[in-house]
């Protein structure tokens, strides 16, 4: 996950340089606070963009979602998540084409 991440933070600094943005980690949960020096649109599409380009590639998916204006800050907070596909590991007996039982061992 942190190669995801290391992706990300490359992208936005290479092609969006004007957004600051810090990464916390609360509770197991990545918060991304992000200066609100831009649109809040604007913001978005750049993380969005970013997040697409950290999973290009890979089997990941990302969900962002935007959690809190940060008033004393006046930061917008995101919260971002890169997460793996579940594999099924058991046959359920319906005869799925992706079936357990096709698959070649590790």
């Amino acid at each position: 996950m942190e190669e995801a991440w290391k992706r990300f933070f490359i992208y936005l600094h290479e092609n969006h340089p004007s957004i600051h943005i810090q990464r916390k980690k609360i509770a197991g949960t990545n918060f991304l606070y992000v200066e609100a020096i831009h649109r809040q649109s604007l913001v978005e599409e750049s993380l969005r963009k970013a997040a697409a380009y950290a999973a290009k590639g890979k089997l990941l998916t990302t969900f962002l979602t935007f959690v809190r204006m940060d008033e004393p800050s006046n930061e917008y907070v995101y919260s971002l998540r890169f997460q793996v596909p579940m594999q099924k590991r058991f046959c359920c007996g319906k005869g799925c084409v992706d079936c357990v039982r096709f698959q070649n061992g590790p």
